[in-house]
């Protein structure tokens, strides 16, 4: 007998809920599937991209410090490799330190209202797919 008025009572909630929230669901789970997919194959696309031309970049600055390295063997240059080392250094950590101040700047109060409802899941998939985009690449 309980079980047959749960039934009802259940049944008849779900009677009543208007078709206008059915197809609002409808809407929210659509729009959250195509922000997923698109920042997924995004950022698998990106990251793809992003892996080939640092393998580009390092490719060219080897073969400029093998060159280097085989002028120097020869003779017919001086290299003076500690400037090249302390040059280097300091341009990685100029670079580490402009790069966290941007992105320290660029949130602000105004974007975390949008960043919240818009981009968690556009921006969870995107860094996914950026990860396995950079694996793949």
């Amino acid at each position: 007998m309980i079980d047959t008025v749960v039934l009802a009572i259940c049944h008849s909630t779900f009677s009543v809920v208007p078709n206008k929230y059915k197809t609002d669901l409808a809407y929210d789970i659509g729009f959250m599937l195509t922000s997923v997919s698109s920042g997924g194959i995004g950022g698998f696309l990106i990251g793809y991209a992003v892996k080939k031309g640092i393998k580009i970049i390092i490719g060219i600055a080897g073969l400029l410090l093998g060159g280097l390295a085989y002028l120097n063997y020869k003779g017919l240059v001086s290299v003076d490799w500690e400037k090249i080392a302390s040059v280097s250094n300091q341009a990685i950590t100029e670079f580490s330190l402009d790069s966290a101040s941007y992105a320290s700047s660029v949130m602000d109060s105004q974007v975390m209202p949008t960043m919240v409802n818009f981009g968690v899941p556009l921006t969870g998939s995107f860094a996914a797919g950026f990860i396995l985009g950079c694996l793949k690449g």
